[in-house]
């Protein structure tokens, strides 16, 4: 792979167990699932869903809240 990504096998792990979750119906026999990611800033979430995704190749939904003041202005924007 030479997208110069290094490290945080852990957490692609854990990802590609979700997915694989998901492929095969999930807990709940249910298409697709939302994942959210916290954590501290500026330590690599977005790259990492990124990387993620391109390596998955699925068809995903990537969207990143904004700093905005209230969770119904990120919601709305999400919908938008």
């Amino acid at each position: 792979m030479a997208s110069g990504f290094v490290g945080r096998k852990r957490e692609l792990t854990t990802l590609q167990r979700l997915l694989r979750r998901v492929e095969h119906g999930g807990r709940t026999g249910r298409p697709g699932t939302a994942l959210l990611m916290r954590g501290r800033r500026r330590v690599g979430k977005s790259r990492l869903v990124e990387e993620f995704v391109e390596r998955a190749g699925v068809p995903s939904l990537y969207f990143t809240a904004s700093a905005q003041p209230a969770l119904v202005t990120d919601l709305r924007l999400f919908a938008g």
